[in-house]
This record gives C-alpha cells, sequence and structure tokens, in this order.
C-alpha cells in the first residue's frame, strides 16, 4: 500500500514537473521587463553583492520603483551562475517551487483531512491547474511565496498535533520567507493564521500549545509591521485604493457634478467611505465571475492565455458541490477552505490596477483545487448506476479535451498571440545593437515599449559594477552610448523648413516599428519583428544630404 501511494504521488509529481518545466526557456515567447529586472538584479547581487543601483544585500529591490522583496532573485543566484544570465535560468526557482507544491499540498490536505484519497485528486487537480502552471513558468515571486504559505500552514497543523518545538520553527521561518518573497504575503499571512486558529483550538492538545501560537502570531504581525514600514516606498502603498490618484479623482468628480445642491448632501452621499466601498466591492465581484476563471483570465495582460482561463469548466459543478456539502454536512476542514477563499480576497479588493489580477488573488488556488476534488471524491462515492457511469465516461473525455486544448493554447497558439505584452522582440534588439555598437557614437531608443533599459543590461549581460558606477540611470537620460526617448519615433519622418531629417550622423536610431520609415536620408540598418511576424522596431542610420 505504501509502494502504491508512492508510486501515484511521483506520477502527479513528474506530471506537474513535466507541465512546468517543458521548453521553460523559451514558454512563454519573450521575457517580461520584471522578468528581466530580478534576473539582472541576480546577476548584480552575485557579481557584486549588491543590486542595480548598488544597495548592498537588499531585502527589496528598487525595480522601476516597485520596491520588490529581494528573495526571489537570491533564489535565481545559483542557476544564474551555472547556466549564466538567461531567461531558463531565472525562471528556474518558479518551476521548481511550483513543481515541488504539487507534492507539498498533497501532504497537506492529507494531514488537515485523514484522507488520501482527497489529497491525491487535490495534488492531482493542482500538478494540471492552468492557474498554477502559467504562474510557475514565469519569474514568479507569488508561486515561491504560497508555497511557504502552505509548508507554514502544513507545519503549524503537525505543530498542534505534536507540539514539537521543530515544527513551530519550520513554521516561523516559512512564515518571514513568504513575506520576503512577496509583498501581499504580509497581509495574506496574519489573516490565514487568524482563520486556521479557529480550527486549532478545537484540537484537545491546544491548551497546551496556546501560548506558542500567540507568541507565533505576535512576532509575526510585529515583522510585518517592521518591514513595512521600513520599506518606505511600499509597494501596498502604491497600488491600493485609499491613496490611489484615480480612486480621489472619482470622488472629486461626483462632487463636482452635484453643483450647487447642499453640501450636506453631497457628505451624505459622495463621501470617502461610500466611495472606497463600491470600489472594492466592485472589485471583489470581479474574482467572482465566469469570465474570469473560465473563459479569459485576469491581468497584467502577459499572464493572458488566448481564450483560455485559469481554471477548467469541468471543475465547476465539482466547486459547487463542495460548497454545497460542505454546508450542508458542516465539515469544518472544508468551510475553513471556503474562509480562507473568501476572506483573502477582502485585501485583494482593495487594490487598484490590474483587476482581477491573477498574481494576488494565487492565494486562492489552494481552496479552488480542495473543493473540486471534495465534490469530485463526494461523487463517486456508494454504488455506481448507469447513469452515474455514463456521466463519469462524459467528464473523462471533456476533461482530456479541455486539457488538451489548453495546452494547445499555451505552448503553441500564446507564442504569436499579442507577443508585444511579453518583451518579444528585445532579445533580437539587444543582439543586434551588440552586432552594431562599435560602428556608432549614440544609439537612441524609443521608450514606446516599458523600459528598454532593463532588456539592454539583461541581454547584453552588462557589467553590474559599471552601471553602478555610472550611477545606475535607468532609462531616464540613459547610460553608456545609450539614449533613451520617450516617444515612439526618436528619427521621425517629418521634415524641417529646409526639407531635411532632424538626425545626427553616426547615430543609430530604434524606433518603434509603428512609425513610418523616412522616404530618404535614411538606411535601414535591421527592422525588428514580433512573433507574430509585425514590425516591433526599425533600425535606422541617418546620412545628411549632400549639398
Amino acid at each position: 500500500m505504501f509502494k502504491r501511494i508512492n508510486f501515484l504521488l511521483l506520477l502527479i509529481f513528474f506530471l506537474g514537473f513535466v507541465l512546468r518545466f517543458w521548453n521553460l526557456g523559451n514558454i512563454p515567447s519573450g521575457f517580461d521587463a520584471d522578468e528581466a529586472a530580478f534576473g539582472y538584479n541576480s546577476y548584480s547581487i552575485l557579481k557584486t553583492g549588491a543590486d542595480e543601483y548598488g544597495k548592498i544585500l537588499p531585502l527589496t529591490l528598487k525595480s522601476f520603483g516597485e520596491y520588490k522583496p529581494a528573495l526571489y532573485s537570491y533564489l535565481a543566484i545559483p542557476f544564474v551562475y551555472f547556466f549564466g544570465l538567461t531567461p531558463f535560468a531565472v525562471r528556474l526557482p518558479s518551476a521548481i517551487f511550483g513543481s515541488l507544491t504539487v507534492v507539498l499540498f498533497y501532504f497537506f490536505i492529507s494531514n488537515l483531512f485523514k484522507d488520501k484519497k482527497l489529497a491525491f485528486f487535490a495534488s492531482f487537480i493542482l500538478a494540471i491547474s492552468p492557474w498554477h502552471i502559467n504562474l510557475s513558468r514565469t519569474v514568479s515571486e507569488v508561486v515561491v511565496s504560497i508555497f511557504f504559505v502552505l509548508l507554514m500552514l502544513y507545519s503549524l497543523n503537525v505543530f498542534t498535533k505534536e507540539n514539537k518545538n521543530k515544527w513551530f520553527i519550520v513554521s516561523f521561518i516559512c512564515a518571514i520567507l513568504s513575506v520576503l518573497s512577496y509583498t501581499a504575503s504580509r497581509i495574506f499571512i496574519p489573516m490565514l493564521l487568524l482563520i486556521f486558529l479557529f480550527s486549532f483550538q478545537k484540537k484537545d492538545n491546544f491548551s497546551k500549545i496556546k501560548k506558542k501560537y500567540f507568541v507565533f502570531f505576535a512576532v509575526i504581525i510585529f515583522f510585518v509591521a517592521a518591514y513595512t514600514l521600513l520599506d518606505s516606498a511600499s509597494r501596498i502603498r502604491q497600488i491600493n485604493i485609499f491613496e490611489h490618484p484615480q480612486t480621489k479623482l472619482v470622488l472629486e468628480e461626483q462632487i463636482r457634478e452635484n453643483g450647487s445642491i447642499p453640501a450636506i448632501v453631497t457628505r451624505v452621499f459622495h463621501n470617502k467611505v461610500i466611495n472606497y466601498s463600491r470600489t472594492a466591492f466592485e472589485n471583489y465581484q470581479k474574482y467572482f465571475t465566469l469570465d474570469y476563471f473560465f473563459l479569459n483570465g485576469g491581468l497584467p495582460q502577459r499572464m493572458k492565455i488566448p481564450d483560455s482561463g485559469l481554471v477548467f469548466f469541468w471543475q465547476l459543478p465539482f466547486v459547487l458541490l463542495g460548497f454545497y456539502l460542505a454546508f450542508r454536512k458542516k465539515i469544518p476542514e472544508v468551510m475553513l477552505m471556503i474562509l480562507w477563499w473568501l476572506v483573502l480576497l477582502i485585501p485583494v479588493s482593495l487594490t487598484f490596477d490590474e483587476v482581477p489580477n491573477v498574481y494576488r488573488s494565487a492565494i486562492i488556488i489552494f481552496p479552488i483545487s480542495l473543493l473540486s476534488s471534495f465534490g469530485l471524491v463526494s461523487f463517486f462515492e456508494g454504488k455506481i448506476p448507469f447513469i452515474k457511469k455514463v456521466l463519469i465516461a462524459f467528464l473523462i473525455i471533456f476533461a482530456f479535451w479541455e486539457l488538451s486544448y489548453y495546452l494547445l493554447q499555451y505552448y503553441v497558439r500564446q507564442e504569436n498571440h499579442k507577443p508585444w505584452y511579453r518583451g518579444y522582440a528585445f532579445k533580437e534588439l539587444v543582439g543586434e545593437i551588440g552586432k552594431q555598437y562599435p560602428r556608432y557614437r549614440k544609439i537612441v531608443i524609443t521608450k514606446a515599449h516599458p523600459s528598454p533599459y532593463i532588456y539592454l543590461l539583461f541581454y547584453s549581460q552588462f557589467d553590474p559594477n559599471k552601471y553602478q558606477n555610472m550611477g545606475s540611470p535607468k532609462d531616464i537620460g540613459g547610460f553608456d552610448k545609450f539614449v533613451f526617448i520617450p516617444y515612439d519615433c526618436p528619427l521621425s519622418s517629418e521634415y524641417n523648413s529646409e526639407g531635411e531629417l532632424n538626425g545626427e550622423k553616426n547615430v543609430l536610431y530604434v524606433n518603434s516599428g509603428a512609425c513610418p520609415i523616412p522616404a530618404k536620408n535614411v538606411k535601414v540598418v535591421r527592422i525588428v519583428k514580433w512573433k507574430d511576424g509585425s514590425s516591433a522596431f526599425n533600425m535606422m542610420e541617418y546620412f545628411p544630404p549632400n549639398k
């Protein structure tokens, strides 16, 4: 029996591993700017002990002014060392932690429910989850973070049963690592600890471990608060609805459009409490739509798979069945996971941009997988009459078709679908710039696509020491020979009063592919294309007319 369990778990792990590792360096096509930023900062820390801004062993990365937690870059350092600064090397931590999460989820569910069949189904569903696969195949600090969240909860659950300090220490370390991995974990972890407290307090020996549990909770809260305060430009403050400029603009617009009605009326109906509440509720409901889960997925755009959702349609009836049975039979563990789902989306709904967001809501992948498996196991229980056999046969065929459809959309069609969201053309662009570099005194590059500087640093493996000594200028003004221009066409097709282009000799211009190529006085050095064949960048040299 033990060997059979190990074999089945190994098969599930192998399936999850293959889906996350196959052709990892090339799929998804392109390499997002955030991925390049984590990678280059790994390279910079490896070479200099400091990030791209020269900060020694940082806990957060200033990158793009977003102040990302730095743990992912540290995890990528060994792979960058052995495999070089490549997309494959930088994506490896995500793929590894994503694969390990599949196995860890089995042990978590098995330990929580004492049901190995349920644990197998839950682990299998997570292994083939489009949502989790999508995240695990890109540089995704949330994948690392939710692994540590799950390991923290597993360790705490074992601790409440065995009251052994080693599990208490493991859970504490995992909580810290999760916070150092992803910004939203600063909110998720305290909330999860409170949710699981209701489960743990029903255990016979809870009185013995209660003091340690509350010490754990207090220390984590203190660490989270201190870490957030030290991060003076916290990402949380950048995106929450209470400080976002657009929320304030909506309120100001409401007040302005009220005209000359009494001020008391405006204060009653158009105030911060009502405005923020409406925005939060609107955001919250977006995370429960069919479009988000089953049809088109969520934001950011680079994470969208064409005509595919985050969850398979065949899971929907079993999730609903899981909800129904949890409340009808009052199964506390399942209700605990439902509470996890419903409560942890509250802080997610308090953010403004890119809603619904597949990263911030990734923590609910576990309750969805559990409810799917719980409904599925319940459906298979008892005698199986003929009609149920027909339904099972249909389910297997439809589930196989749906998985095949997703794999086609992800591994084939996604390659050519809106590749500009994933920065596909920058690798070729930087390679071509490297070839042309000695010929020109200056290289002027459009900022039509965000953050071209990080691609130059990443793909050219620009010396971090040299870059830091330049003052880490990003794309403000430029560095070395590179000058970044905040419009599409640095070499415009518009002519001055003398009929000449406003260009300089011995300068390489990189225009957006949408810009028309001037009819004269220009040599086209190279046209760089997106994966779908459309023009991404026009590389040109200006030649003044002979007079």
